[in-house]
């Protein structure tokens, strides 16, 4: 699956790096670190989604040519 998606995967490791970096961070005098390692999660986060939906759109668009030259 990686392979056909590597996207995927590497957005969410990503993901996860930022939210365990926001919890390090999550300490006194730390509140702008913690919130742009915040909006980096919700970056990678949305990017993921994104990868996500485009790899089923190019997906389904290549499952639909091969069914209408098997048949």
């Amino acid at each position: 699956k990686f392979k056909e998606q590597p996207l995927v995967p590497i957005g969410t490791l990503v993901t996860c790096g930022a939210l365990i970096m926001a919890m390090v961070k999550m300490g006194p005098g730390n509140s702008q670190s913690l919130n742009n390692w915040l909006r980096v999660r919700v970056i990678a986060q949305g990017a993921t989604i994104a990868a996500v939906c485009a790899g089923t759109y190019a997906m389904g668009s290549t499952v639909g040519k091969d069914t209408k030259q098997k048949r």
